[in-house]
């Protein structure tokens, strides 16, 4: 499988899981009892650029920055959005959520010792009653694509 494709999955799977989150616990009211009205995203993956989407329309949370460990590689960022190395001085924040998969305690640590405060995993935030479910779909849509390019192939090889 591709990695457009795979990649468009994981979006629609992060907005399924979005979507189904009740409005009393929507991410934009998670960031408010927390305090966060201006957040920095660190990382701007797959992850980080649909936690932005969700969060664009908010009229009470705003994202001011991207932070990422390599900021020349940051694509697709909107207008107007700062996007910062970790040893850049960030804009004025409430908090920094990060979004990089597979590094949340590392890069915590790390932010930490530089003296930020308010930091947070997405993973922090609470999902859905039904994300088991959600996750169990998420694999069924990736293991159907994989099928699907493996059935595409033997079609070529066909004709």
């Amino acid at each position: 499988m591709d990695v457009m494709k795979k990649n468009q999955i994981i979006i629609d799977t992060v907005a399924d899981i979005t979507s189904r989150t009740e409005e009393h616990n929507s991410l934009e009211n998670q960031c408010l009892a927390r305090g966060f009205r201006k957040i920095i995203l660190y990382g701007y993956g797959v992850l980080g650029a649909t936690i932005f989407r969700e969060l664009r329309d908010s009229r009470d949370v705003n994202v001011v920055a991207i932070m990422d460990s390599f900021p020349e590689k940051v694509k697709g960022v909107p207008a107007g959005i700062s996007i910062i190395g970790k040893d850049e001085k960030a804009p004025k924040n409430d908090g920094i959520i990060i979004t990089a998969v597979g590094a949340f305690d590392a890069v915590k640590e790390e932010l930490k010792k530089r003296g930020y405060t308010n930091v947070v995993n997405i993973s922090d935030f609470r999902l859905p009653d039904d994300y088991l479910n959600i996750v169990e779909e998420f694999k069924e849509r990736i293991y159907e694509n994989q099928l699907d390019d493996k059935f595409s192939v033997i079609k070529k090889k066909q004709n």
